[in-house]
């Protein structure tokens, strides 16, 4: 036994380290905070005893202030002969296992309760909002994965018993006087029996704190796609609408008022959003100010604007019978109060006007590649999906009317609303995408060859016709790639409608500044996202063969839909390495669009890995990224690296990505980025040697994470990697410069990019 101290907030014990010896607390007090609950530990606690059943910690413990302990020497399975040698002290063992019981049990019990309100909450709260859409018709608004939200399962749940039991068993140890009485054999199977129930609880406590977390961000979320949202808006939309009576405000209050119970009034974006909801409510009987001239323009747009439709149909020039078609399923559509209804009728009305309008958008879209003056109802119509003002809702088709001439995208910077990408295409500045299958269009058009569909002079005619390429985007990529951003498959309509907005459009809306924000960040973090290796040959300049690296950035294109998901469509251009890769997202994203690039970047490179290495991309003989991340999924249970607690969680992990490697892939990248870069680690060993070696962060950041002792192992590796590959250079700069040869600027650029 030895004394050991430590100054206030030093780290004991980090989560997922093996239990290396049981601290005594003498003086201080020590805070365990894991996923799957807190620990206050004080003078007379005994540090990791909770944790001897799994021997691996569970929680990171930190200094309060100035700590004290007598550590005792203990290896995994030793902890009878560890009892037995320190008889004197098996007091302190056996009250401070029990406190650390109840504690857990104590916030077992709390987070059980919590889980079971929260949910009767969320559907008392959501059908009065329901309610509240009936009375006054107009369609209720659904969140991205509502329908997963669902009653708590626990499928291991926890004994109420053993709280009882508990109680009782350590009043029969405190009340013995000669604790060799009871035996070493009692303390030592009741301390691991207790350790493996709070174990237990930890486990079920982390599946509670999940559900918890789910069940709130439903409440009030970052992005603000949220009940809160919902329960505003719909306030204030019948506020207008109620001649006499007001709507009541205390389901918006009741919210507020849980929130700040959970800590959400420590959240900067609770505050904002609180603050913007209070200042609204207080002037909302005030009349806006306006000038004549502005009120004039709103009134002459709005005008414009009444004959949305009718403008559209007789721009594609449709048919009698179809217009009138389309005309009457959208006026039956505006009067749907449910537009995300589920029934027959519902599906089949969405469905059709799905087939309808992609027809007139393609025949809209036609004439408008060799039209200067598009109208500005076609350009809502082909932006954003626009159709009707009723339907948009007058305040958001006067935003979309001011917007479609100033659209903040940016094809030099790559990035293209759909309509500038099928112009793009038109003019022979980019080739179509590839299909749902994986053809690309020359190889749509030889596939049609192949099968006696066309002769070989229509072969050689389509394959340099621009509007037929600009067809078989819209037919193969447009209609599938629209569904799948907006993201809610089941309730999908193209149609821009007000009941699809969760929030303000202006905060919706993706600019080309953004983008290109978030991919600085995203490469301030992994350096390497969008570079590729190609071979290098000067043999005039004395390069007979070397690999350089060259940055690709993707082109992103915004769909004309409000949506929460993005898509990364293809790795590259046809069958060339070195051409952009298709990142697709909504034009009106109402997701965190840092956290979708995020994903479509960890989906990229895994694409892109897979794309190198071929038929071998997971076999572990050819190292790589998806060879050993495949090979860490396909063999964690033999891993001697994984605690038996990682390998709970990876399960869990596995399960709930239903056994896809890439979007366990994607999950832990984004992790990587998010947090780990920050000096938050989250990933176990093994997952963060991997992305160290694959996807490793720039000089800076190593630098900072220096002084975590979780990465000190991995970054002296990556360091004698880092060495070999600049040795290697040194040695190729001279041989170089020998032979009388001037160092070329594409291998320059390449050792720049190794030593960032």
């Amino acid at each position: 036994m030895e004394k050991k101290e430590f100054l206030s907030e030093t780290i004991l014990c980090q989560e997922g380290q093996p239990v290396q010896g049981l601290m005594l607390i003498l003086e201080g007090t020590v805070r365990g905070i894991g996923q799957g609950g807190e620990l206050l530990l004080k003078k007379g606690d005994v540090l990791g005893l909770s944790e001897v059943y799994t021997n691996y910690h569970m929680m990171t413990y930190t200094a309060v202030d100035k700590v004290t302990v007598a550590k005792f020497a203990y290896q995994a399975g030793e902890l009878m002969l560890l009892l037995k040698n320190h008889m004197d002290t098996v007091g302190y063992f056996a009250s401070s296992v029990f406190r650390q019981f109840q504690d857990t049990f104590s916030q077992y019990k709390k987070r059980k309760a919590d889980s079971i309100y929260l949910y009767r909450f969320y559907n008392r709260n959501y059908q009065r909002y329901a309610e509240m859409c009936e009375l006054y018709r107009f369609s209720p608004r659904t969140l991205p994965g509502q329908e997963e939200i669902v009653p708590l399962v626990l499928e291991e749940d926890i004994e109420q018993w053993l709280g009882g039991f508990y109680r009782g068993l350590y009043d029969l140890v405190s009340t013995s006087n000669e604790p060799s009485r009871l035996g070493v054999e009692f303390y030592c199977g009741m301390i691991l029996n207790i350790s493996k129930s709070i174990y237990d609880m930890l486990v079920v406590n982390r599946v509670m704190t999940e559900y918890r977390e789910q069940l709130l961000k439903a409440f009030m979320d970052e992005n603000g796609m949220d009940l809160f949202e919902l329960f505003t808006g719909a306030y204030f939309r019948v506020y207008h609408l109620a001649e006499q009576e007001k709507p009541d405000t205390a389901f918006i209050e009741e919210t507020i008022k849980l929130l700040t119970g959970y800590g959400y009034d420590d959240k900067d974006f609770y505050r904002r959003r609180t603050e913007e909801y209070r200042n609204r409510l207080s002037t909302i009987q005030r009349e806006p100010i306006t000038s004549d001239d502005e009120a004039m323009s709103a009134k002459e747009k709005s005008e414009e604007m009444a004959h949305s439709l009718e403008v559209i149909l007789s721009y594609a020039g449709c048919s009698t019978e179809e217009a009138e078609i389309f005309r009457q399923d959208i006026n039956t559509y505006k009067q749907t109060i449910n537009k995300n209804g589920t029934e027959e009728g519902d599906r089949k009305l969405r469905l059709n006007i799905t087939k309808q309008f992609y027809r007139i958008y393609a025949a809209a879209l036609h004439k408008s590649l060799d039209d200067d003056k598009i109208p500005t109802i076609v350009n809502m119509f082909f932006q954003f999906g626009f159709v009707d003002e009723e339907l948009a809702g007058s305040e958001n088709a006067l935003y979309l009317y001011d917007t479609v001439s100033r659209l903040p995208s940016d094809p030099q910077t790559r990035v293209y609303t759909l309509y500038e990408w099928m112009k793009a295409i038109y003019e022979g500045k980019k080739e179509p995408c590839r299909n749902e299958f994986d053809s690309d269009y020359n190889d749509y058009v030889h596939e049609l060859r192949r099968n006696n569909k066309i002769t070989q002079l229509e072969e050689s005619d389509m394959l340099a016709d621009k509007r037929q390429k600009v067809i078989f985007e819209l037919e193969n990529v447009f209609p599938v790639v629209n569904k799948i951003t907006y993201g809610r498959i089941t309730i999908f309509c193209p149609i821009f409608s007000e009941h699809n907005i969760l929030k303000p459009l202006d905060k919706m809306l993706v600019s080309a500044e953004m983008v290109n924000r978030i991919f600085d960040f995203i490469r301030e973090r992994d350096y390497g996202a969008f570079c590729r290796e190609s071979v290098y040959s000067q043999p005039a300049k004395g390069i007979q063969k070397e690999m350089i690296t060259t940055e690709i950035l993707p082109d992103v294109i915004l769909m004309p839909n409000i949506g929460n998901r993005g898509i990364m469509w293809q790795e590259i251009e046809g069958k060339r390495r070195s051409t952009p890769a298709r990142f697709m997202c909504s034009l009106f994203q109402m997701e965190d669009l840092t956290n979708i690039l995020t994903r479509l970047t960890a989906e990229f490179r895994w694409e892109m890995c897979k794309r190198i290495q071929g038929a071998r991309w997971n076999d572990i003989a050819e190292r790589s990224l998806t060879s050993d991340y495949y090979d860490y999924i396909v063999s964690y249970k033999k891993n001697l690296e994984l605690s038996s607690d990682i390998k709970e969680k990876i399960k869990a992990d596995i399960q709930k990505s239903k056994n896809n490697t890439k979007e366990m892939f994607v999950y832990d990248y984004t992790t990587w980025v998010m947090y780990e870069s920050n000096g938050s680690p989250r990933l176990n060993k093994v997952v963060r040697t991997i992305f160290f070696t694959y996807c490793p962060f720039p000089a800076a950041i190593r630098e900072k994470l220096r002084a975590n002792p979780l990465y000190t192992e991995v970054l002296d590796k990556y360091e004698i990697r880092l060495r070999q590959k600049t040795r290697y250079f040194d040695n190729l700069y001279t041989k170089l410069r020998n032979g009388g040869h001037p160092v070329p600027e594409e291998i320059e650029a390449t050792r720049r990019f190794i030593e960032t």
